[in-house]
């Protein structure tokens, strides 16, 4: 179909094709959507039309997935019960909130042990051929992110057991290298899916709710950080979220009624309780 004679109608018959004939995902129409919103716009520009059909399509509702963070005794008794490498992925991964694809790709560099903070610059991918691929961020940003004493401690003795098994088969850890993998020296990460089927064998054997994933404990970071009154702009942040606004959206439900204290003052105000201090 030439540009100029695409109307509102073909594109909602489009997408009404997508999602009912094809079964694809509401989300997924929506990626489509903003390709060919995107591309009208240039054919605008162009000249091609003189205006953009696509901004007047019907879109498929997306409904929000709702939040379920696994229990705090669920986190501690899968990281008690896993092995010193699944452990330390497990606990870095809760400390963080880091997405799977960049826990797997830290190296040793990423690591302060000192300082006791990391940088997540890389996110590990898996194509459809199984290959592995580095790439940046979801954001293309590099975050840096303190870490906890006890995630230190649980680094620290992770290490010690990398220069244990490297010296064991005479190699050495590479400066840069993973800090999880198949091979002593650090030289290679493991496949992102390796830790989705570690974590369904550990969840079956801890007794944990099947519907929890390992992404999870992404949401486990966000809540608890939430609920402890941590700043939302703090909380985006670490999880490396491009506006806090993100973090809002998804998390907002799990946020205190923190406001209770500016209602209770206004209403101390407004009781005649103490004369204002501010000076005008």
């Amino acid at each position: 179909m030439a540009v100029r004679k695409l109307g509102v109608r073909d594109i909602d018959a489009l997408y009404r094709t997508l999602s009912r004939d094809v079964g694809l995902a509401p989300s997924t129409v929506c990626q489509i959507h903003n390709i060919l919103t995107g591309s009208l716009d240039q054919a605008v520009r162009w000249g091609w039309r003189t205006d953009n059909p696509a901004k007047l399509a019907t879109l498929p509702s997306i409904r929000a997935a709702e939040v379920r963070p696994p229990s705090p005794a669920d986190v501690v008794a899968a990281i008690a019960m896993a092995d010193l490498e699944f452990s330390t992925f497990l606990r870095l991964s809760a400390a963080v909130g880091g997405r799977r694809g960049e826990v797997s790709a830290l190296r040793w560099t990423n690591i302060d042990l000192v300082a006791g903070e990391l940088v997540i610059a890389k996110a590990l991918v898996e194509k459809a051929d199984r290959t592995i691929i580095e790439k940046d961020t979801k954001t293309h940003q590099a975050r840096r992110v303190a870490i906890d004493a006890g995630t230190v401690a649980a680094l620290r003795a992770w290490r010690a057991e990398v220069e244990r098994r490297a010296e064991i088969v005479g190699v050495d850890v590479q400066r840069d290298g993973f800090l999880f993998g198949p091979t002593a020296d650090g030289s290679a990460p493991w496949r992102p899916f390796h830790w989705t089927s570690a974590w369904r064998r550990l969840r079956e054997k801890a007794g944990i709710d099947p519907k929890v994933r390992l992404h999870d404990l992404r949401y486990f970071a966000a809540t608890r950080l939430l609920d402890a009154g941590i700043p939302v702009k703090t909380v985006s942040g670490r999880l490396g979220h491009a506006r806090p606004a993100t973090t809002l959206n998804v998390y907002a439900h799990f946020i205190p009624a923190s406001d209770c204290l500016a209602a209770d003052a206004m209403g101390e105000i407004l009781s005649g309780g103490p004369p204002s201090t501010e000076k005008g």
